[in-house]
């Protein structure tokens, strides 16, 4: 793919890849040139892309931004603030976040945005993100919504954090662990008792 073919597209609202290879430039070489682009699907291929040091920088998305679903990404540090520095983004799903040809160097993973703010993200979905432990503060995702976790089986707790946020409404679990499921209620339990308010709905399903 040629750099200069993003020129040819100003008015790009949607866009999917699936990134073979580690880019030879910036996959936007000027963010700010795609301002109407809305939603982006990237899914990469997990053992050639991140062989690489420095990968994260050929993936700074325009700011306008407002869904992005990334798949088979490593979640380092600079791409998680790649993504934190979309003031707009509304919508983020993150599947497969750490590759499982390296669970074994990847166990006891935290996945910390303490912090990391993601000011207007409402939705967030985490599908079989093999990680540990996520540790997060009220300032992390201050407008969240809804949360999704489906197939995480390594996950142990939602951060207690999230009782504290006020937009909060529900929360949806699929194929986790007990305990996940324990930390759902907990923060169900938190908000009722700290507003007043049955607020918050939890879903459970199929509990491993």
């Amino acid at each position: 793919m040629n750099a200069r073919l993003w020129w040819r597209f100003p008015n790009l609202e949607e866009l999917g890849l699936h990134v073979k290879y580690k880019p030879k430039f910036p996959l936007f070489p000027i963010p700010e040139v795609h301002t109407r682009l809305q939603s982006v699907s990237l899914t990469f291929s997990l053992n050639r892309v991140f062989k690489s040091v420095g990968w994260e920088r050929n993936f700074v998305f325009p700011s306008n931004l407002r869904h992005l679903n990334l798949r088979g990404c490593f979640l380092t540090e600079e791409m998680v603030l790649n993504i934190a520095r979309l003031k707009k983004l509304e919508s983020l799903k993150l599947h497969m976040g750490f590759p499982f040809m390296r669970l074994q160097r990847l166990r006891n993973c935290c996945w910390n945005v303490t912090n990391v703010e993601f000011p207007a993200l409402k939705y967030l979905g985490l599908f079989f993100v093999q990680i540990e432990e996520w540790k997060a503060s009220e300032e992390s995702f201050p407008v969240l919504e809804k949360l999704v976790i489906s197939g995480c089986s390594d996950f142990k707790e939602i951060p207690p954090s999230f009782a504290d946020i006020p937009t909060l409404r529900r929360i949806e679990l699929t194929n986790c662990i007990d305990s996940l499921g324990v930390s759902a209620m907990n923060i169900r339990r938190d908000i009722e008792e700290n507003t007043g308010c049955d607020s918050l709905h939890v879903l459970i399903v199929n509990r491993i």
